[in-house]
């Protein structure tokens, strides 16, 4: 393989590297969950020091882990007179009060996951995949990662982080309605011995 080639696959590999994912990538729809979304570069070489998260229509409940070194903001939308959507989720980086000289953010190396908390809309093919279109603030520019891929088309270069839904899990519904039947069964077969005992009795 000549070295060209090799410098080409070098490159694919850090791009793909490069793109914020979310982890773990699957949530079962409508229900209450959480997944991290990892920042692993910097931008060119400057530190990231900021993160803002939109927060797709149909997800509701948003909130932002709390970070050592970073503050956590949302923004939302009112949708009626008692109600806010949150909309956008946000981390700024914070210097360290006992030593100035700290890098501020996150540095070339090192790697950061940023949680987000939220319930999961309802399944439908619409939803099968939702996106979080991700902007990355660093020490001196931005970079997006808000472009939403089109079915036949390649992958864009700044892709949303991607959620993809599953089934509702219904385990813990049915699980519950099992005690209940599990209990009459019981006192079902206890009743017959109960009853010949105190025929035995008199």
């Amino acid at each position: 393989m000549s070295s060209i080639a090799i410098l080409g696959l070098a490159l694919l590999a850090s791009t793909a590297q490069a793109h914020v994912t979310a982890n773990p990538p699957k949530l079962p729809a409508d229900s209450y969950g959480s997944t991290a979304f990892r920042i692993g570069h910097g931008c060119s070489g400057s530190p990231t020091v900021g993160l803002t998260i939109q927060i797709p229509e149909g997800v509701t409940s948003a909130k932002g882990r709390q970070l050592a070194g970073w503050t956590v903001s949302t923004t939302s939308r009112a949708v009626d007179a008692t109600t806010n959507v949150t909309t956008a989720v946000t981390w700024t980086a914070q210097q360290d009060s006992t030593n100035a000289t700290a890098p501020l953010g996150l540095v070339e190396g090192v790697y950061q996951d940023f949680d987000l908390y939220f319930k999961t809309p309802a399944l439908s093919d619409a939803t099968k995949t939702i996106y979080f279109p991700t902007t990355q603030i660093c020490a001196n520019m931005s970079q997006p990662w808000t472009d939403i891929p089109v079915a036949g088309q390649p992958e864009p270069a700044h892709p949303a982080p991607a959620l993809n839904l599953t089934a509702k899990d219904t385990a813990g519904a049915s699980g519950a309605s099992a005690a209940p039947q599990t209990v009459a069964s019981t006192l079902a077969l206890i009743a017959p011995l109960v009853l010949t005992t105190s025929v035995f009795a008199l």
